[in-house]
């Protein structure tokens, strides 16, 4: 079988088609031995396929344009505190179309801000060094444990392997 999907050897059906008293001219014969070949649909479906399309080729995205409005409506949701994510999900767009949208109307980025204090991370530093691990420090802190591994991996502290 080719990458499109025809057959490469017809089934023996498409060739005992021929014994079974169809009469056809020898030049309709060549064509539709042809078209039996290389191409699984019938020769008189009327449906016509093209040379090297896929018979189920993948979606294309959905290209959005936002119009002014739409991109004000942007800019003040922005603004008011929602974030690139959350924006983006809700136009159907990229979050990077957002921040561009953002960037060619001058707004500035927010930066996203430390999640813990140092005193959090010096305290989180204290419990793990004493062998707790990210999850308990994380529950005691009142924050995600990635957060808390990113934090100490900032702080210098050597972070320990998983068991398993």
């Amino acid at each position: 079988m080719d990458l499109a999907g025809r057959l490469s050897n017809p089934p023996g059906t498409l060739e005992a088609l021929a014994g079974q008293g169809v009469e056809r001219s020898r030049d309709d014969r060549k064509e539709r031995s042809k078209r039996a070949i290389c191409s699984p649909i019938a020769f008189g479906s009327g449906v016509q396929e093209t040379t090297g399309q896929l018979s189920n080729p993948g979606r294309r995205p959905v290209l959005r344009r936002l119009n002014e409005v739409q991109i004000d409506g942007l800019v003040r949701e922005y603004r008011a505190g929602r974030s690139l994510a959350d924006l983006a999900s809700e136009l159907g767009i990229h979050s990077r179309t957002v921040a561009a949208h953002l960037e060619v109307r001058g707004v500035k980025r927010r930066v996203n801000r430390r999640k813990m204090s140092e005193r959090d991370v010096h305290e989180a530093t204290r419990r793990y060094r004493g062998g707790d691990s990210l999850a308990k420090v994380a529950l005691r802190l009142d924050a995600d444990a990635e957060t808390v591994r990113r934090e100490l991996h900032r702080a210098g502290v050597a972070i320990r392997g998983r068991r398993g």
